[in-house]
Order: structure tokens, then sequence, then C-alpha cells
């Protein structure tokens, strides 16, 4: 139902509303599919030097999720416009997986 156009397996998927989110196992791309109809909605690249390997969304932000790379930086992105508004890089920190925390809108390694 669900089909990659780049053809390659997908890795950390994720419901997002009435979209499923999946990263590419390369880590090059982000894709969300409407899921009543199957079909892709849109497509995120990322720039050389980001291999995203989790996304989160943060429960109270609106359209948005958290995608962090393995060279230890994160991207806040905005779904609906496909835009970045947020990039933070941390080099020496070699990120797990991500978790959101409402209460004070954290989002941390786990």
């Amino acid at each position: 139902m669900f089909s990659n156009p780049q053809g390659t397996p997908l890795s950390a998927l994720l419901n997002f509303g009435n979209q499923v989110l999946a990263l590419t196992e390369d880590g090059r791309y982000l894709h969300a599919w409407d899921v009543e109809t199957g079909n892709l909605d849109t497509s995120i690249v990322f720039d050389d030097g980001f291999t995203a390997t989790h996304v989160i969304h943060p429960a109270t932000m609106l359209n948005k999720v958290l995608v962090a790379s393995a060279e230890g930086s994160m991207q806040l992105w905005n779904l609906r416009t496909r835009y970045t508004p947020y990039y933070q890089v941390s080099r020496d920190l070699l990120l797990t997986p991500i978790m959101f925390f409402p209460y004070q809108d954290i989002a941390s390694p786990v």
C-alpha cells in the first residue's frame, strides 16, 4: 500500500494524524503517506552530512516533527510547509532514541 519512491528499505515509522511517516534506512529521506489513500503526500530530502535515524512528534507542536541524525544534530520540521525553522548541532553527542517531555517542551536522548 505505501510505496517508497527510492525503492529502498524504510525505518522509523511514525503515525502522524492522518499520515504515516517513515525515514529511509539510509537516512536521506523522510516520506509522508496519506493513511486513507496510501498516496505519498510529501518527501523531505536531508542535506549531506545529516543522516536521519529517529523521528518523533512533539505533542504540543502542530504539524512538526523532530528528526535526529547519526551525526548528533537535530532538525525540527514543519511538514505542512516543508520548512525547518530550527536546526541544532551538537557534534559531541551521539543520539540514541529521543523522547519528548510535554511538561517543558523538551526533547532529549533516552
